[in-house]
Formats: structure tokens, C-alpha cells, sequence
């Protein structure tokens, strides 16, 4: 009951915006499936191998791919009639990428087919005025859709809680990052708890829990500008914003006529709507994909399972039929599979529902895993995980593979994903 525990608890924060930088330790381990070798080439003008390391650090996380180390091969070819096939043929290699930095504006690179020996194209990406990080993970995203016909998901952003234990009291912030935990950015930070940061559909906003003035309430909170403002401050319980995908709405869950209920609020006139009415805790609304239902967990028939509810026609059906605790539902952007947390004989893991089969595979074997969440090509999951008695993020591809741990000196949690940046 953790995580529905956690949804209920009325907590907050008092805001100090700043920015800051926070380092972050980065692990990553070899996947579990068969991976196509690949060799990126340090590109050109690149100093500190910057933009290869990086892109070498994505495909390898997507579990496609795995990254031949450079100093297992002299040949520096930045051009195509500088390649010299048979070098990468003799290192196993599928494909070869080659690149080049051109000043402050672009970067120029080149996919092959080692084998074929030929050119599967040109392509170039325009220098981000943010950082040069956000490029390199444009060209992981191009490489990866060109080669796997799969849109990449690697220039988007992450959001979580970081905890700072501080004698005599904590610190509780809300990070931004990179989707590799990297060039960390405080958003907020303050000396009471901070609760569900949820990116909104365009990822220019946020929704989440703040207590200040010792009244739980839900905000949402501009990125750019870091304008605020109050979308429910109702009696008692406050909790679980949830962004429609049109970015119209936000469900939660309030208790202003007793007991734990979902409810969701039309941003543009205001108008409140109950959506659930039972004895039992109906907590951690989730929006399906086209946005005509509501996920979400309840323990109304004695122990939490995940259950969807149209809202069309107030019809609710129980999702999760078989074990004794599953919670914290995410819906994949293309509406074909759920993430939730899973009782596992004492442990709680991760793991992902077909919707259309109601299969179910796990994902992870921690001790206590919760919180998932789908990138916005539905191919990776992000979720919180104890580790060495401190909490942690792990991103992890949908079968399991390619797991990397976020870790920080403090407790870091409840992540999301934002969508594609535009």
C-alpha cells in the first residue's frame, strides 16, 4: 500500500526557484538482447568526444545496438571516401556513423551499411542554442528511427523529486534533466516535501502537490517563466495531478466530500467534475490515450488493483484480475500497453499489461520498484527503486533490457517523462 499511501498524504512545499547544477552518477549495464554492433566514429571538431560519447550512450540504451569502443579501431574517417570497410568489417560492425561539428551551428553526419558498403544517408542537425548535449541526443533519435523505423525518444527532458538529507532537517527539490539524468537543473526547492511533478502534454508545464500555508494543494507551474498558478486547494486530501492529453484538463484526487475520490478540472472554464463515487480509496488517475477514460487504482474490492472507468458513460471494468496488489498505473503514449507496480511474493516490481492481450511481463527485480513511467515512444520506462536502503530511478527498455540507475547523494523518486520537445 506505499504508493497509495504516499497519493494520500497531504504534503507540500514553499518555493525558492533556482537553478543549479547537480551531479548526477550514471551507471549503465549491457542489455539483455541480442544488439547489433555499431561504431561511432569520434566526429570531428568534437572536443572531448562529447557528441559521440553521448550518442553512443543512447543506442546503447535503446537496446538495439552495441557501441564498439573506439580504441579498438584506428581509422578516423570523417568523409565517406574516407571509410575503410573492411577495418569496421573485421570488428563485427553493422553500421558505421561518421560526423562532424561545423562550427557553433551544425552537426553533419552520416549513416552506412558496413557490409553493403553504402550510404544509408546524410543528415544535419541544427546546434541547439540550449546545449550541445540536446543535439547529440537528436542525432541518437534520427540514428535510431533510420536504422529501427522506431521514432527515438532520447532529446526529451525528465522530471523527479530529489531528497537532501540535511542535518537537522531535509531539502526537497523538483530536477529537470536530460532523458540520461544529465545537466540536472533545479526547478524548486524547499524545506517541506514536494509531491508528483507531472510534465503537461507540450512539456512546458507542470502539475504537482505543494503544502504551503499547512493546506495541501495542487499547482501548476510554467517552466520558462516559473509562473504558478492554483488549481485545487480543497479541504483535506489534494493529490495525483494527472494532464489530459489535450492539456486541457487535470485529474486528481480529492477528498472535499469525505473520502478519496477522482475528480478532474477544465483548466479553461473552471468547471470541477466527479468522476468516482465509492466506500473504498480510488487514488493515481492515469488518462488513456485518447483521453475518453481514466485509469486508475482502488482498493474497493479489498486489496489495490487498477481499474478504468469511461467517461462517456460512468461504466467502470477492473483491469488487473490476477494478484494481490498491483497500483500506480502509467498508459503508453500509443495506447497499446500498461506499467504498473506488481506484488511479487513480498517484493514490489514493475512490469507491463497488453492491453489488447492482458499478457503480462515483468521488467524489474528490485525489492521495492514504483512509479513507472513510458517515454513518449512508448519504448523505455523510467520508475523509482530502492537501492542500498536509498531511493533511485531506473530507465529500462520495455522488455527489460538496458537497465541504467540515476543516483544522487540524496533520495531521488517519482519521476515523469515529458513528451516530444517542439
Amino acid at each position: 500500500m506505499k504508493k497509495i499511501i504516499q497519493s494520500i498524504i497531504i504534503i507540500g512545499l514553499c518555493l525558492l526557484p533556482i537553478k543549479h547544477l547537480l551531479a548526477i552518477d550514471l551507471s549503465v549495464r549491457q542489455g539483455k538482447v541480442a544488439a547489433k554492433p555499431i561504431a561511432i566514429v569520434p566526429f570531428a571538431n568534437d572536443l572531448g568526444d562529447k557528441v559521440g560519447f553521448i550518442i553512443a550512450s543512447d543506442l546503447k540504451q535503446s537496446g538495439v545496438f552495441t557501441p564498439i569502443s573506439p580504441a579498438s579501431y584506428r581509422d578516423r574517417p570523417t568523409d565517406n571516401e574516407q571509410i575503410n570497410y573492411a577495418t569496421f568489417q573485421a570488428l563485427g560492425a553493422t553500421y558505421v556513423i561518421i560526423g562532424k561539428i561545423i562550427g557553433t551551428q551544425n552537426i553533419k553526419f552520416v549513416i552506412t551499411d558496413v557490409f553493403q558498403k553504402k550510404i544509408i544517408g546524410s543528415y544535419n542537425v541544427l546546434i541547439s542554442p540550449k546545449s550541445l548535449r540536446q543535439s547529440a541526443h537528436e542525432v541518437s533519435d534520427i540514428i535510431l528511427e533510420k536504422l529501427t523505423g522506431a521514432r527515438g525518444a532520447f532529446a526529451t527532458k525528465l522530471i523527479y523529486i530529489h531528497e537532501l538529507r540535511q542535518s537537522p532537517s531535509r531539502r526537497y527539490q523538483i530536477i529537470l534533466s536530460d532523458s540520461d539524468g544529465a545537466d540536472p537543473i533545479i526547478l524548486l526547492s524547499s524545506s517541506s516535501p514536494i509531491m508528483s511533478p507531472r510534465f503537461s502534454p507540450n512539456g512546458n508545464q507542470l502539475a504537482y502537490v505543494t503544502f504551503e500555508g499547512q493546506q495541501a494543494q495542487i499547482v501548476t507551474h510554467d517552466i520558462n517563466t516559473g509562473r504558478r498558478e492554483l488549481v485545487s486547494k480543497e479541504k483535506g486530501i489534494n493529490s495525483a495531478p494527472a494532464w489530459s492529453p489535450d492539456g486541457n484538463k487535470i485529474a486528481m484526487v480529492l477528498s472535499r466530500d469525505g473520502n478519496p475520490e477522482i475528480y478532474f478540472k477544465d483548466l479553461s472554464s473552471g468547471q470541477l467534475v466527479r468522476v468516482t463515487n465509492n466506500p473504498g480509496i480510488d487514488t493515481e488517475p492515469v488518462w488513456s490515450a485518447n483521453g475518453q477514460s481514466l485509469y486508475f487504482t482502488s482498493d474497493r474490492t479489498g486489496s489495490p488493483q487498477i481499474y478504468r472507468i469511461n467517461l462517456s458513460n460512468g461504466y467502470v471494468s477492473r483491469v488487473t484480475i490476477t494478484g494481490r496488489y498491483s497500483a500506480g498505473a502509467d498508459i503508453s503514449d500509443n495506447g497499446k500497453k500498461i506499467a504498473l507496480t506488481r506484488s511479487n511474493n513480498g517484493h514490489f516490481i514493475i512490469g507491463i499489461i497488453d492491453i489488447l492481450s492482458g499478457q503480462f511481463n515483468a521488467v524489474s527485480k528490485g525489492f521495492v520498484d514504483e512509479t513507472p513511467r513510458f517515454s513518449p515512444n512508448s519504448q523505455m520506462l523510467i520508475f523509482t527503486s530502492v537501492k542500498n536502503n536509498r531511493e533511485v530511478l531506473k530507465i529500462v527498455n520495455i522488455d527489460g533490457s538496458g537497465s541504467n540507475t540515476l543516483s544522487t547523494s540524496g533520495n531521488i523518486r517519482d519521476p515523469d517523462w515529458s513528451g516530444y520537445i517542439r
